[in-house]
């Protein structure tokens, strides 16, 4: 009895040492390195506990994961990927965090809090299509009967009722005109999670979740941010109506511009007299008017543009910041780690990157997180509404455009 009782014992030991060698996340990952739903959410819900303790969105709002998983489908139907809706502490629903299904994928890829995007995009849980994910941002709802699907745009605002009956935006090859053949997709860059974050173990394991770690947060443009309009994070492009399609640079520049009248004490860089979304509409008017209506293509463009019109406006001392420390992942991360950390909004210009909903498109960044075991986001202002962002997802996969910001002095190089 007594052998036998030992051998329990021994066995019992031995299963933990076992467990205790190898990581948790070992033992309930499935086939091609996927996890399973219920360490899905575990990792997600570590995250928003960390990353929204401190968040200009998060703080004392008790913000924290549902236990919904909303799969979202490639093309060949595999999950790839889900959304989590979020909670306040009241338990309303307050926004959606898209989170891999792959062991070693990103644990948020994109975090959207207090947006009727987001709203709009929550309710296709309510749907009997599947979702679908066309890269970062792009989603599309699938009707099984034709194989027709419905892209869901971001920045038009779809109705509950359009969406619970798929009655919208059919997909096209400029996503106005109804196409209908799946292999004939204009969105070429069908996203897979499986290759595309070299490194990125974010809370991979249980072993990586209690280790000690440092957690990096320059938020102080993103806490100041809110101020710059009443209301909204910054401009909405889509309020200078037939030219929005064109103005998100000179849209990005008001908002340095507003910022830096603001915090920097260059008061005639923002001339009305309040912050409410009229006069913020008025100041980038006369941002448009000076920089024109035409796209700004490149980081030199903005840069010229922007200091011309601050000398129009009798201000000298607001300069770029030489990017000087390369164009590759690790230089343009350090560059924006420079910008925040000095409390300096950022433009980013996104030509062909990993978030195709935001092709040549310019956001501003206004905050950098680093949990300090090789996961690393952002914040930025886009639309007038606040998006995080993974930024290695961001940095490993650019294709043209850039980052600038400026700062108060002589030029720096």
């Amino acid at each position: 009895m007594k052998t036998k009782m030992f051998r329990i014992v021994a066995l019992f030991l031995s299963f933990i040492f076992v467990v205790g060698i190898f990581p948790a996340s070992a033992l309930y990952t499935g086939k091609d390195n996927t996890l399973s739903e219920s360490a899905v959410l575990n990792r997600a819900s570590r995250f928003i506990e960390t990353y929204m303790a401190t968040d200009s969105q998060g703080k004392g709002r008790g913000i924290h994961t549902t236990q919904t998983l909303i799969p979202l489908y490639s093309l060949d139907d595999a999950i790839v990927a889900y959304m989590i809706p979020l909670q306040d502490k009241f338990n309303d629903e307050v926004g959606y965090m898209i989170t891999s299904s792959y062991l070693n994928g990103s644990a948020m890829c994109e975090l959207v809090v207090d947006s009727t995007y987001a709203t709009t995009l929550l309710d296709c849980k309510n749907s009997s299509r599947q979702l679908y994910y066309f890269d970062l941002g792009v989603f599309a709802l699938k009707n099984p009967e034709d194989n027709t699907f419905y892209i869901i745009d971001s920045q038009k605002k779809i109705p509950t009722e359009e969406i619970r009956s798929g009655e919208f935006c059919q997909l096209q090859e400029n996503l106005f005109a109804e196409q209908t053949d799946i292999s004939n997709l204009s969105i070429e860059k069908i996203y897979s999670f499986t290759n595309a974050v070299q490194g990125n173990h974010l809370f991979a394991t249980e072993n990586a979740m209690s280790q000690s770690r440092t957690i990096t947060n320059y938020d102080i443009v993103d806490q100041n941010f809110w101020s710059l309009c009443e209301g909204y994070y910054g401009g909405d492009q889509t309020w200078l109506g037939s030219y929005s399609s064109t103005t998100c640079g000179q849209v990005c520049a008001a908002n340095i511009l507003a910022y830096e009248a603001m915090y920097s004490g260059l008061t005639s860089l923002y001339l009305p007299n309040t912050h409410s979304q009229q006069d913020y509409l008025s100041h980038m008017q006369d941002v448009v008017s000076f920089f024109g209506f035409l796209p700004t293509a490149t980081t030199a463009i903005f840069s010229s543009s922007l200091t011309q019109f601050c000398a129009n406006r009798s201000c000298f001392n607001l300069n770029e910041l030489d990017h000087i420390y390369g164009n590759t992942p690790a230089g343009n991360k350090y560059y924006i780690q420079l910008g925040m950390a000095g409390g300096n909004p950022i433009a980013y210009l996104q030509w062909n990157g990993y978030y195709t909903a935001y092709d040549l498109h310019w956001m501003t960044i206004t905050k950098y997180y680093s949990d300090g075991a090789g996961g690393e986001w952002i914040a930025v202002s886009t639309w007038g509404e606040r998006r995080s962002l993974d930024l290695n997802l961001i940095l490993n996969n650019m294709d043209g455009g850039g980052f600038v910001y400026f700062v108060t002095g002589p030029q720096v190089g």
